[in-house]
C-alpha cells in the first residue's frame, strides 16, 4: 500500500494506493477536513448515480460517519490537451434525459454574490450585463457536471474512449454547457494562452455538434457561458484569488465584444 497527504486546503485529504502484483487496484480517500467528507461522500453517491452510462471507477465501500470511500482504480492513459470525438462523447452520456433544467433557476444562486459585489462600478458593469443574461427561461436537459473536467482528470482507454476521474465536486442535475466551459477556460488561464474563449467556443466543430444535439442556440450558449465565468468570479473573488478574478473578468468583457 502505498499513501500520501495532499496539499493544505479546505478540502484537504489523505490518499491510499492499494497493490497487487506491482500495479494499483483500488483507492481509498480519507478527509482531514469536514469539507473533505463531504466532497468524498458526494463523489462515491455521483459514481453510483452514473455508474450504468458511463465507465466509471466503482465504488467498493463507503463510511458515511467517517467520511471515507474507496473506489476500483482506472487503469487508462493520460491524454493529450486536445478536445476531441471522445470527450464530446463522454459529455454527452451525462445527461439526464428524466429532467429539465432552466437557467433563470440558477441565476437565483448568484444573486447574493451579484449583491455583495463591492468593485469599481466599471467592472460591476460587465458583470451585471452577464448577470442580467441568466434569467433566460429556455428547458433544455439537465446533466450530471463534473466541475473539474479537464485534461489531467481525463484516462483513455486502449479501445479510444475516456473516461474522467475526481468526481468529488460534481453535480447530478446541473446545465448544459459547463463542463465544456470548464475544460476550455481553465486550460486558456494556467496555460497562459490569451485567448477569446468565447470565440474558440462558438467556431469549435464539435461543439457545435454538442449545442446542436442540446438543443442550444448562440443565444442561450452566451447566457450558459456567463453562467460560468460568474460562478467562478465570484468564487475567486471570495477566495482572494485576484489573478485569476482579473482574467475571468476579461472573458466576460470579451462576452460583449
Amino acid at each position: 500500500m502505498l499513501g500520501h497527504i495532499g496539499n493544505p486546503s479546505p478540502t484537504q485529504k489523505a490518499i491510499f494506493f492499494f497493490l497487487h502484483g506491482g500495479s494499483i487496484k483500488a483507492v481509498a480517500k480519507v478527509p482531514l477536513t469536514m469539507e473533505a467528507k463531504a466532497a468524498i461522500l458526494n463523489e462515491a453517491a455521483i459514481l453510483n448515480v452514473i455508474k450504468e452510462k458511463q465507465i466509471v471507477p466503482e465504488v467498493l465501500s463507503t463510511d458515511v460517519v467517517c467520511g471515507t470511500a474507496a473506489q476500483s482504480w482506472i487503469a487508462g492513459k493520460p491524454v493529450s490537451r486536445k478536445f476531441q470525438q471522445p470527450h464530446l462523447d463522454f459529455l454527452l452520456r451525462l445527461a439526464c434525459n428524466e429532467c429539465s433544467v432552466r437557467l433563470s433557476a440558477f441565476q437565483n444562486l448568484l444573486a447574493s454574490e451579484m449583491e455583495n459585489f463591492d468593485r469599481p462600478e466599471s467592472e460591476r458593469k460587465f458583470v451585471k450585463q452577464a448577470f442580467d443574461l441568466l434569467g433566460l427561461d429556455e428547458e433544455w436537459m439537465a446533466f450530471t457536471e463534473h466541475r473539474d473536467f479537464a485534461p489531467w482528470n481525463v484516462r483513455r482507454f486502449a479501445d479510444g474512449r475516456i473516461t474522467l476521474i475526481d468526481w468529488e465536486w460534481a453535480v447530478e442535475k446541473s446545465l448544459p454547457w459547463q463542463d465544456v466551459c470548464r475544460y476550455f477556460y481553465i486550460q486558456d488561464y494556467l496555460f497562459r494562452e490569451g485567448k477569446n474563449v468565447w470565440e474558440v467556443l462558438i467556431s469549435h466543430p464539435l461543439l457545435r455538434a454538442y449545442a446542436r444535439k442540446c438543443n442550444l442556440t448562440r443565444n442561450s450558449m452566451r447566457s450558459l457561458t456567463s453562467y460560468y465565468l460568474l460562478r467562478t468570479l465570484f468564487e475567486d473573488y471570495r477566495h482572494g484569488e485576484y489573478a485569476r478574478y482579473n482574467y475571468t473578468l476579461r472573458q466576460i468583457r470579451l462576452l460583449f465584444e
